[in-house]
């Protein structure tokens, strides 16, 4: 890597970390938004719970990804 490839890479991480720091200030979070929220993790934790239907079952129902069942029972 070439000394000046280093410092735009440089320059655009200290770039990239100062506007999230900026964004955090004004109460914005960068990222995309959850899927599982709320009632429907307590529905999925619920269904879960029962044992009556496997995870891909459960997933089906809230209609969301096996990945993301996964997910959201590690977070209960």
């Amino acid at each position: 890597m070439t000394d000046f490839a280093k410092l735009e890479r440089d320059t655009l991480i200290e770039r990239t970390r100062d506007g999230l720091a900026a964004a955090l200030t004004q109460g914005r979070v960068g990222g995309r938004p959850p899927k599982v929220i709320g009632k429907m993790l307590a529905r999925f934790g619920k269904l879960a719970a029962n044992g009556e239907y496997c995870s891909a079952e459960t997933a089906e129902m809230v209609q969301i990804s096996r990945a993301t069942s996964c997910r959201g029972l590690a977070s209960l």
